[in-house]
């Protein structure tokens, strides 16, 4: 589930590294949930971070990354996030003050 609405595409190189990374703020009314965040390459989970919130009603910022070697061609990243365990509703806001980023960086040969 695409909950903060942010993908980015872009085209790689043949023998390239890439650093993905993507960070989004989150709260939760229950302390305990389980909030899993993933980013994505074409819609398939390249990497996942689980992490159990420790306080309800509080926001917090969450930042996960991956590198890897992708195939030459054009790629669309995303980054998604969603409640993996628990009862609350869990807030995951892209908004001026509540931001969603992803960014995909070259970061040299394979």
């Amino acid at each position: 589930v695409d909950v903060t609405g942010v993908t980015t595409t872009v085209t790689v190189g043949t023998a390239r590294r890439i650093k993905v990374s993507g960070w989004l703020h989150a709260e939760t009314t229950v302390a305990g949930d389980t909030l899993a965040i993933e980013i994505q390459q074409d819609s398939v989970r390249i990497k996942l971070l689980q992490i159990a919130i420790a306080t309800a009603n509080q926001s917090y910022l969450f930042y996960v990354q991956h590198v890897l070697t992708p195939s030459a061609g054009s790629h669309t990243y995303k980054l998604t996030a969603q409640r993996a365990a628990g009862t609350g509703t869990i807030t995951i806001a892209n908004t001026s003050d509540r931001e969603a980023h992803i960014l995909v960086e070259d970061i040299g040969a394979a």
